[in-house]
């Protein structure tokens, strides 16, 4: 999921949910990550 980021024009948040793609017997974990996408540099 990507929106924008209130009050930051240019400013995107991603988000990503994981899951792997084995299953092992006493592990069960979903991991979510989050990444800020700033403005690109003006230069």
């Amino acid at each position: 999921d990507v929106s924008e980021v209130p009050g930051k024009p240019g400013v995107y948040r991603a988000v990503s949910f994981l899951k792997p793609h084995f299953q092992l017997d006493e592990l069960t974990v979903s991991l979510r990550l989050v990444a800020e996408l700033p403005p690109p540099a003006k230069g």
